[in-house]
């Protein structure tokens, strides 16, 4: 297949795409390449990922021209970032995006799948499945629910769109994060001996970067008609940590000595 993946150097894109590579597939790397090329510039990955340094709010429609799929990735990654400029978190995560799905349509893209997240879900006291009712209350969660429903108006027989709610992502990549709950804990521990939660009892969904890459795996191995205009949650349920929880485990687990300070917050 063709896949054309925006965001593709990012976090969760530089471990994708060398996993696409391995699958077979011929792919186009769509991104601002804020953070450099090098990664994806190696030898290794030379004649079969095409690198377009772009942005998805005004790339010529004629980069999605032979694209049998398009995985959408490329957005404005968490609540503290979205905060920072409102506007342009809706410019990008949510009308980047829908465009990116109304050009992939046009084009004659037969599939599209749209990178969302289980903050637009907010706190929620039960398990949610993906028919309970949503309640974004950031810039972030919003504008992901708003990009979720428009993408979600363009499936039809001929196009064929999915809309995966990730849970929080952790675990290593080339492209390496620090700024999300678990390897920011990590990178505590090792660099100042010392975690500190606030929140802690806040709950979130977790779920392992490889996993990640193998929910986009599985929705292009799957037959249309089950993935076509549905919404998938992607986590488990034995990944539903409190914060304060992490944190301990991430002490447990790695047998280093570390301070813990667990505290509250009026975070939801």
């Amino acid at each position: 297949m063709n896949i054309l993946v925006t965001g593709g150097a990012g976090y969760v894109g530089s471990v994708l795409l060398p996993v696409l590579v391995k699958d077979g597939h011929n792919l186009k790397c769509l991104d601002r390449f804020f953070f450099g090329m090098d990664y994806l510039s190696q030898k290794q990955f030379e004649g079969k990922i095409e690198l377009v340094r772009d942005d998805i709010r005004w790339f010529k429609p004629e980069i999605l021209e032979g694209v049998d799929i398009v995985m959408d990735l490329a957005a404005l990654s968490n609540d503290p970032v979205g905060a920072l400029e409102p506007e342009k978190t809706y410019q990008i995560n949510h009308l980047g995006r829908a465009r990116v799905a109304k050009l992939s349509k046009e084009t004659g893209v037969k599939q599209y799948i749209l990178a969302s997240s289980a903050s637009v879900y907010g706190q929620q006291k039960d398990i949610v499945t993906e028919d309970s009712i949503v309640n974004p209350i950031t810039d972030y969660s919003k504008a992901n629910r708003k990009a979720e429903e428009e993408v979600l108006k363009l499936n039809d027989e001929n196009f064929s769109v999915t809309v995966l709610r990730f849970s929080s992502v952790y675990g290593s990549s080339p492209r390496m994060r620090f700024d999300i709950s678990v390897n920011s804990m990590v990178l505590d521990l090792f660099k100042t001996q010392k975690i500190v939660v606030r929140g802690k009892e806040n709950s979130r969904p977790f779920i392992h970067i490889k996993d990640a890459v193998r929910a986009y795996q599985s929705v292009i191995k799957t037959s249309k008609n089950i993935v076509s205009g549905e919404i998938f949650n992607v986590g488990s349920d034995e990944q539903n940590y409190k914060m304060g929880s992490i944190a301990e485990n991430i002490i447990k687990h790695t047998g280093k000595k570390c301070d813990l300070e667990l505290g509250d917050t009026n975070d939801h």
